[in-house]
């Protein structure tokens, strides 16, 4: 029988509710470190400063994901989930301890990616013993959820100029790369820039010194076109983030309450702006979604209801 279907007993409760404790400490310890500030440090004190911190963390992390408080096989499938991914990233970065022939900073994102699996699986498992008990959530991910949302936006404007010019067969190549620069130069300088991946960051880095060369150039055709394809690769693939765990579970609750929303309008009627400003929550989601965004908003509700019906199968829903 699942958590859902009864309530635990008095004896399970007290193991549920000790279990979150630890998990809600958890979730803060491995916020209070600040992986940002090693991002520029050399490997040599990332793996004197963080990694002894990290394998910290992870260790305690072993500790409170170890056995499922509670023999309910859900929950228990949970924290089997969270042994193993800590496990899974432990194992990873020892390797590139390991390693004498590691490339720059995978040093520094192995030990970013095992803390950011780490948060996520605690926030799981602490939202699922919360249902369980009938109690409200003290962990989210509403930060993380908010700046990856402004994250997607940049990325998807950032495509949107880039796709104007990427796929063109002229050779009108320092036209074409003078937009790439720019357009390379508005994201880098974004609030949320900061925020964004480090790989990203680091290919978008190299993506500019490779533009100035080229401008300062005699701008050579055949590089020339390379590196016009290079930034079009690179605006597909930042749109990976619309993978991210909180982003994907968002994204699918949202369309779910859209569409159950607007089963209350008419065909023929416009979203009003309550409806509209939610929407606007999925942009760089699904591309027909933000054409109608842009360029149609006072589209008919069902216009939007087909849409997002394809939205949903798209996500999952059924």
């Amino acid at each position: 029988m699942s958590a859902s279907d009864s309530k635990p007993s008095p004896a399970v409760r007290r193991k549920l509710e000790n279990r979150r404790t630890r998990l809600v400490a958890l979730a803060r310890q491995v916020r209070a470190i600040d992986v940002s500030k090693f991002e520029s440090s050399s490997d040599d004190r990332v793996q004197e400063t963080l990694v002894p911190v990290v394998r910290d963390i992870a260790k305690k992390a072993s500790q409170v994901f170890a056995t499922a408080p509670d023999p309910d096989h859900e929950i228990a499938d949970l924290f089997d989930v969270a042994s193993l991914e800590v496990e899974v990233n432990v194992a990873r970065l020892e390797r590139v301890l390991e390693r004498s022939d590691t490339l720059p900073k995978q040093l520094y994102l192995s030990c970013s990616i095992l803390l950011s699996s780490l948060l996520r699986a605690a926030v799981a498992l602490e939202n699922r013993l919360a249902f369980t008990l009938q109690r409200t959530a003290e962990l989210s991910l509403r930060e993380e959820l908010e700046v990856g949302l402004a994250i997607r936006r940049d990325y998807r404007r950032f495509e949107g100029w880039v796709s104007a010019f990427v796929d063109r067969s002229g050779e009108e190549l320092r036209r074409d790369l003078d937009a790439g620069a720019t357009a390379l130069a508005w994201l880098r300088s974004r609030p949320s820039f900061d925020r964004m991946r480090f790989s990203d960051r680091r290919e978008l880095f190299e993506l500019e010194r490779r533009t100035r060369e080229w401008l300062d150039s005699d701008g050579a055709s055949e590089p020339g076109r390379g590196l016009r394809s290079d930034i079009g690769t690179y605006s597909k693939m930042v749109q990976l983030i619309n993978a991210r765990t909180e982003i994907f579970d968002h994204d699918r609750q949202l369309t779910a309450d859209l569409l159950a929303a607007l089963d209350d309008l008419d065909e023929d009627a416009s979203l009003d702006e309550e409806l509209l400003e939610r929407t606007q929550r999925l942009l760089g989601r699904c591309t027909e979604l933000d054409c109608l965004l842009d360029h149609w908003p006072e589209a008919p509700a069902s216009s939007w209801r087909r849409i997002l019906n394809r939205l949903a199968t798209t996500l999952g829903l059924e």
